[in-house]
């Protein structure tokens, strides 16, 4: 191989790592910079989850507390938190569910788990909402902090 054709060479391999590099890292991130999580007060769905002092029960999958200024979301073992005097709550009208696109909780834990470099749960996706019915149309959109174990 002459002098040239290694000049030549070189450059097409600069070239195309320049061109792919962004390109992987970009496949790195996560897919959303939004979630959109419905919460279904009316399911029978349930989830095996570990309660403090009393082992695995089978519990609702989604359920809700209000504490002081706190409405806390948990579906399964993951809560959110929305802060009454700090977050925005939201009333949406729907004429059917589809008109938002929806995650399910495996997709957060999934994001959760493959994120490089890792990442707390609260700073995986730039916004989640959870959205709750209150009536035929109508829905009211929370804005949440996914709870991390690390600040429980």
């Amino acid at each position: 191989m002459n002098d040239l054709s290694r000049v030549i060479l070189t450059g097409v391999s600069i070239f195309l790592f320049l061109i792919l590099l962004p390109a992987v890292c970009l496949a790195q991130q996560v897919l959303l910079d939004t979630v959109y999580i419905f919460f279904d007060t009316s399911s029978t769905e349930t989830c095996t989850v570990d309660v403090e002092g009393k082992g695995y029960q089978e519990v609702s999958k989604f359920r809700k507390e209000d504490i002081e200024n706190y409405k806390i979301f948990d579906i399964c073992s993951e809560e959110f938190v929305f802060v009454k005097n700090k977050a925005s709550k939201d009333t949406l009208v729907l004429r059917k569910r589809s008109d938002i696109q929806f995650q399910d909780i495996g997709f957060l834990t999934e994001a959760y788990k493959n994120a490089k470099p890792k990442k707390f749960k609260h700073n995986i996706f730039d916004q989640i909402y959870i959205v709750e019915k209150i009536s035929k149309d109508k829905y009211i959109r929370y804005s949440v902090g996914w709870v991390d174990e690390s600040i429980g």
